[in-house]
């Protein structure tokens, strides 16, 4: 029996919704933020995905868990909040709000920080409370559990809010709202359906389904991209 393995990104489409979704999501909280420059470039969006920090799941959270750490510790008036929608609202209202962070520091030491089985973000939320500003700033409790908040739940849609805001760009809010049984933040198409394009030529793609439809041959498409929520495959 033959059977044809496809993989999905750059086999069956040039993948082009994924990284859109991430710097919309980056856009959003900088919105909320009150800023007009972007929080993470395509460029240190590439440095991370050289040190094979590649989910953006990640690293919309790494970048926004570093961009809340550096306004807080330049504000120690302010009190920590315990949610990353919290701290946005806190910082906005403080104002002059502008992150220098070096992305490229922050990723090459995430990578060497990472152990075997863990996230990438996970071991940002060690490399960020290691910060000795962090361990000298009054507030470095509540620092700590903030950062873990937005860093250890990443994949979690009830907990992560950069999750739900990437997927509500990913999936568009009508399937967010299916996939998740969680009202959609806003309306919008889904960049997997925009900007994703099909890369197999059209005359094989109709051969492949013809002979398939016919059970001429097997096939099956291969992919770490996730479909239902743990709660739905599980069943």
């Amino acid at each position: 029996m033959d059977v044809y393995l496809f993989d999905v990104d750059a086999v069956l489409l040039h993948p082009g919704g994924y990284r859109a979704a991430l710097h919309a999501t980056l856009r959003h909280f900088a919105q909320q933020l009150g800023l007009s420059t972007p929080l993470l470039t395509a460029g240190e969006v590439e440095v991370f995905e050289a040190h094979s920090i590649i989910s953006e799941w990640d690293i919309s959270a790494i970048c926004m868990a570093a961009v809340v750490l550096e306004g807080l510790l330049a504000a120690p008036a302010l009190a920590v909040p315990a949610t990353l929608a919290a701290a946005l609202a806190a910082l906005r209202s403080h104002g002059a709000l502008q992150p220098t962070i070096n992305h490229a520091l922050l990723a090459r030491r995430t990578a060497a920080a990472l152990r075997p089985g863990e996230y990438a973000a996970q071991a940002a939320a060690r490399i960020l409370a290691g910060d000795l500003r962090v361990a000298a700033d009054a507030r470095s409790a509540a620092l700590c559990a903030l950062l873990d908040h937005i860093l250890l739940h990443t994949r979690d849609p009830q907990q992560s809010l950069t999750f739900r805001i990437f997927q509500n760009y990913t999936l568009g809010s009508s399937a967010y709202s299916a996939c998740y049984g969680l009202p959609a933040a806003f309306t919008a198409p889904g960049t997997l359906a925009v900007e994703d394009r099909p890369a197999l030529d059209a005359k094989w793609a109709d051969e492949i389904l013809a002979a398939v439809q016919t059970e001429a041959l097997h096939a099956v498409i291969y992919t770490a991209r996730p479909s239902l929520p743990p709660s739905a495959t599980a069943a």
